[in-house]
């Protein structure tokens, strides 16, 4: 991490302008996010070289599932906008933390529908990730420790809000 100190310089209108140089450097990770009110966004999201509980890079599940409120999107108009978290109803691209978590897992698998409040159903495998003799999709949906959760469909994973999950319907 690089550290240094805020500085005031001139642009090139005379200008004095403030610079931040406490910056920790970060990555930009694709996404598409579904929205409440129905509107999907493209963007990037801003994603570190490691995560905070895990020995890997950061990707957008991390920052999902950190109390923080809002997390920054550059919209692909190039619009910074600060997105809260409890308006996001899935979050599709690349989430390798998600890959190496299902190929790793001996849980149990289990494929749903998901029906997210607005009427979007997904369908893909959830990893029953819960302790005892035969988990079941109710015992994950009501112990999971984080407010996204990965489904993994034919197109890779989804980030599901839980909290705006309508119905799941087992279909194993």
């Amino acid at each position: 991490m690089r550290l240094s100190c805020v500085v005031d310089s001139a642009d090139t209108t005379g200008r004095s302008r403030r610079i931040n140089e406490y910056k920790i450097e970060k990555d930009r990770h694709p996404v598409t996010l579904s929205l409440l009110g129905g509107e999907v966004i493209a963007g990037v999201m801003f994603v570190q070289g490691f995560a905070r509980h895990r020995a890997a890079p950061e990707d957008p599940g991390d920052i999902l599932n950190e109390p923080e409120p809002f997390f920054p999107l550059v919209a692909e108009t190039g619009e910074t906008l600060l997105i809260p978290k409890a308006r996001v109803l899935e979050v599709a691209g690349d989430m390798p933390s998600q890959y190496q978590s299902a190929v790793g897992s001996t849980s149990p698998r289990v494929m749903v529908a998901v029906t997210l409040v607005g009427g979007l159903v997904r369908t893909g495998a959830v990893f029953l990730d819960t302790p005892g003799p035969a988990p079941r999709p109710l015992d994950f949906l009501n112990h999971l420790p984080h407010r996204f959760f990965a489904l993994h469909d034919t197109d890779g994973v989804r980030l599901i809000n839980r909290d705006l999950i309508e119905r799941v319907h087992p279909l194993d």
